[in-house]
């Protein structure tokens, strides 16, 4: 066996603070980075219980603290954060024990791993050892890891406290750009957000991604925190929030609907049998889902013709238009078969096209946006399936000189694509030959 796997005379020597045996088991040739029994690394011991020189001794050894793939420390239980490497164990362990020597001897040897150990005792909410470290370190030099970020992630007002009182900047963002006030209002932690907020974060302040904390708060339907940042924020701020929740609050309350969204999944998916148990527990399958699509426009975009078939026999409304009111807003089954990247690549686009207009699909229907699926089918590409399903919709009688909002036709659109890719130049040639006139 492996000295590194087998150095129980060197973990005896750790444990037992002999130094002297500690240097001439190194000298011997046995690795600095021998764990013992339960795979915890001889540096985390050391650290762990205090013993400076060992720490000392290891660490000059050429201890390898970054290394990874060390197992799980048997029943650790998330002992030392759930890291595995020895250098950010033995951070933690010092810390958890509130030797702050160690700490900053540790500090010397990887500073960066206490950027690291820092976020995850915020995350945990280790009170003891988050005054530890941080009377060894200058938080400030660590806001870029996100420790508090950190904790308003896991919703630690007393974490949040602490990093507060220890100087750091509530406004700076993290190095994914996320402000910790965005953070917790997206999360929903009312109490962080006060506490935040009581300590000068700024609440009308939008990100890069056009994220606020309102604005977070409402899209994720968290009305405590919503109800609480309203008053704070600009009139603008206000009427953009109220739209958004309106949103979050129809797609939270579709969520609760738990067998309906299955059975649109199981659509989505080509799950035969979750669509035949819907149908025997009578579920509403014109229902739409918190992802404002019925199974039927799943099931058509995603090419699962039998699905699509079995839908339409069981009653199917092939004319209802998502109330999204995004892009997609007042698309139909037929629009999502016309514009789905997936269904430019299916054999079977045509038959299903042909399925929903025999079943009362009106071609002509228009979006929100005025496109019908033949706008949206000219816009998505030039593949052989792509020219069979516009000629399918053309012959199945879709109006080749209907306008949108924008004032376009579908044979505008063709000619837009036309100029970026001249491949389009075949559906263009299509829809004058069908007779477009303007």
């Amino acid at each position: 066996m492996s000295k590194e796997s087998n150095g129980q005379a060197l973990i005896a020597a750790i444990q037992q603070r002999d130094c002297n045996q500690v240097c001439s088991l190194l000298d011997a040739g046995f690795s600095p980075d021998t764990w013992d029994d339960c795979n915890i690394p001889g540096l985390v011991i050391a650290a762990q219980k205090g013993y400076t020189d060992i720490v000392e001794i290891l660490l000059v050894a050429g201890a390898n603290f970054a290394s990874p793939g060390i197992a799980e420390p048997q029943g650790s239980k998330g002992e030392f954060g759930d890291f595995r490497a020895s250098g950010p164990m033995a951070i933690w362990a010092a810390a958890v024990a509130g030797h702050q020597d160690i700490l900053q001897i540790l500090k010397s040897a990887m500073p960066e791993m206490l950027g690291q150990v820092l976020v995850g005792i915020c995350e945990r909410g280790s009170l003891a050892a988050l005054h530890t470290l941080l009377a060894v370190i200058d938080v400030h030099q660590y806001y870029s890891y996100g420790p508090l970020q950190a904790a308003s992630q896991a919703g630690r007002p007393d974490v949040v406290q602490i990093l507060v009182q220890s100087g750091i900047d509530v406004n700076r963002p993290s190095i994914t750009k996320e402000t910790p006030l965005v953070v917790a209002a997206d999360q929903g932690y009312v109490e962080v957000v006060k506490t935040l907020v009581e300590a000068g974060a700024l609440v009308d302040s939008w990100t890069s991604d056009e994220d606020s904390p309102l604005f977070g708060a409402a899209y994720c339907g968290h009305l405590e925190v919503y109800n609480y940042l309203f008053p704070l924020v600009s009139e603008e701020t206000q009427r953009y929030a109220e739209y958004t929740l309106h949103k979050a609050l129809k797609r939270k309350a579709r969520e609760q609907n738990t067998d309906v969204e299955a059975f649109i999944k199981g659509a989505m998916l080509g799950q035969m049998d979750v669509i035949q148990w819907g149908l025997r527990r009578g579920i509403d399958i014109n229902a739409i889902g918190a992802s404002n699509q019925t199974a039927l426009m799943y099931a058509a975009s995603s090419g699962l013709q039998q699905i699509v078939q079995i839908l339409l026999e069981a009653g199917a409304d092939p004319n209802i238009q998502s109330d999204d009111d995004g892009p997609d807003a007042g698309t139909t089954a037929l629009m999502k078969v016309a514009s789905h990247y997936a269904c430019h690549f299916a054999e079977n686009v045509q038959e299903i096209i042909k399925l929903l207009v025999a079943a009362g699909a009106d071609p002509n229907l228009q979006d929100k946006a005025g496109r019908t699926a033949l706008i949206h089918s000219v816009t998505w590409g030039y593949s052989k399936p792509a020219i069979e399903a516009l000629k399918t919709l053309i012959s199945v009688g879709a109006d080749l000189n209907i306008h949108d909002n924008a004032g376009k036709t579908a044979l505008i659109y063709a000619q837009d694509r036309c100029q970026e890719q001249a491949g389009f130049s075949v559906v263009v040639e299509l829809l004058e030959r069908s007779g477009l006139s303007e």
